[in-house]
This record gives structure tokens, sequence and C-alpha cells, in this order.
């Protein structure tokens, strides 16, 4: 099984997709393990926890993890997040299901923040 994905904009080295992973859980959006998506057929995949794969470090495959209910490429979803500004984040809140609204007050600190600006206004 090959673990990459035919477009290669939908492949992401393991390093990369974990650091993601890592930037997103940061900001409060639950996100799971990291799997391999082995596409069998262009309508079956099969995803396999990294850590049970051979995987080769620098390599890039289609990396997916399961959030807002569904599975999500990463490469696809770090696009869509790019610089990470506001509505890139409002995309990536969108695209996983939750309200955006909601997600900004999960990033730890932002409820201490936003009393700083109640407070000081």
């Amino acid at each position: 099984m090959t673990y990459k994905a035919t477009n290669s904009a939908h492949n992401m080295t393991i390093e990369a997709a974990e650091k993601f992973v890592a930037k997103l859980r940061a900001l409060g959006f639950p996100v799971g393990k990291l799997h391999a998506n082995g596409m069998a057929a262009s309508e079956a995949a099969d995803y396999v926890p990294v850590e049970e794969l051979a995987l080769e470090p620098g390599e890039k495959y289609n990396l997916v993890a399961f959030a807002g209910g569904d599975w999500h490429n990463l490469a696809m979803l770090a696009q869509m997040f790019g610089g990470g500004s506001v509505e890139e984040f409002k995309r990536v809140a969108a695209d996983l299901a939750t309200d955006w609204r909601s997600a900004i007050l999960n990033i730890p600190g932002a409820a201490k923040a936003i009393e700083k600006l109640i407070e000081k206004a």
C-alpha cells in the first residue's frame, strides 16, 4: 500500500503534520491521532495510525486526523489555515464543524485577554 494521495498537494511529512496538529490543539481544536490514509480505491479509505507503519521521515504521505466528526486531510487543512489569520482560523473552524466564536474562546488565555480588553475599555 502506498499511503500517498494522487494529488501531491494532499501529502505532507509526518513532522509537518505533527507540528500542524499540535498548533490546532494549542488553538483549542480537538484533533485526534495522526493516521496514514492508504487509498485502496478512490471510494475506499484505510486509516492506519502512523506509529503502526514503517514510514520514512521526511517523505510526504496522505496524512489524516479525526476532528469535528469527520476525517480531514491535514495537508489540505494546513493550506486552508495558511498564515493563520482570523479569516483563515474561521475557515478551519467551519471545516471542523465548530463555531469560530466558540473556537476562539477555547484558545488558552483568550478569556483572560478578553477580560483585560473589557477592563481597559
